[in-house]
């Protein structure tokens, strides 16, 4: 694997203490930066970012649950002119803050960090994002027959994963063809859509491959054909 940046919240907190127990195993040329509860909008989530592009790095963003940080919302300090100014005081999901109206606002600032970040030196060629953290959500209300229209067809009021991968197709490593199938159960630790040992194997596997995600899923799903959580193909 060429030299790799692997960004985001919790989901690589946990990976960075799997590997440190050798419970996974190290990925040669993958260096994981991970914060808990971690915001798009945190400061040190943007320089990492912007540090790694620098360096000429292949910087794969895991993008956090667009309702992390959401308590920032009671906060004047940090929204100016309608928009959220970065920082790393506000982290993690505050259910108070959840409603249609706020769901909306933090899902735009989401957009325009997202946007901002493909402005970056480097980032044309070499920042990609994942959106790991909504296809968990959808692949759990897809599963549970929530948010269906009229058709039948799976329609949040929010926020949809084919939707966002086609406004960033040239820059994303893309899920939406999985989120459907059910065997990606296994894939999840969690309701919080942490990855299980499976679920990193299918990232690790993405990250190597040129068929990104949906190979990778043919791969495991051929080589580890059950559901365990804890079977990953490295």
């Amino acid at each position: 694997m060429s030299k790799t940046l692997l960004v985001g919240p919790s989901h690589l907190t946990r990976w960075r203490y799997e590997v440190k127990v050798g419970s996974l195993p190290k990925i040669p040329g993958l260096e994981l930066w991970g914060r808990m509860g971690c915001p798009i909008f945190s400061n040190l989530l943007i320089e990492t970012i912007r540090a790694g592009l620098a360096a000429q790095k292949k910087v794969v963003l895991l993008v956090p649950d667009f309702r992390m940080g959401n308590s920032v919302l009671k906060d004047d300090r940090f929204i100016k002119n309608g928009k959220i100014v970065p920082n790393h005081e506000h982290i993690k999901l505050d259910r108070s803050f959840i409603s249609d109206s706020n769901d909306r606002f933090m899902y735009s600032q989401a957009l325009s960090y997202l946007d901002e970040f493909l402005d970056y030196e480097n980032a044309k060629d070499n920042l990609k994002f994942v959106f790991w953290s909504l296809f968990s959500r959808e692949f759990r209300n897809r599963s549970a027959g929530k948010y269906l229209n009229e058709f039948g067809c799976f329609s949040h009021p929010v926020w949809n994963l084919h939707e966002l991968e086609s406004r960033y197709s040239d820059n994303i490593i893309g899920l939406s063809n999985l989120v459907s199938k059910s065997e990606c159960s296994a894939y999840f630790l969690d309701q919080q859509g942490h990855p299980s040992f499976k679920g990193y194997g299918l990232l690790v596997n993405a990250l190597q491959q040129d068929g990104g995600f949906d190979e990778s899923h043919k791969f495991l799903c051929r080589v580890y054909p059950g559901v365990s959580r804890m079977m990953f193909g490295f």
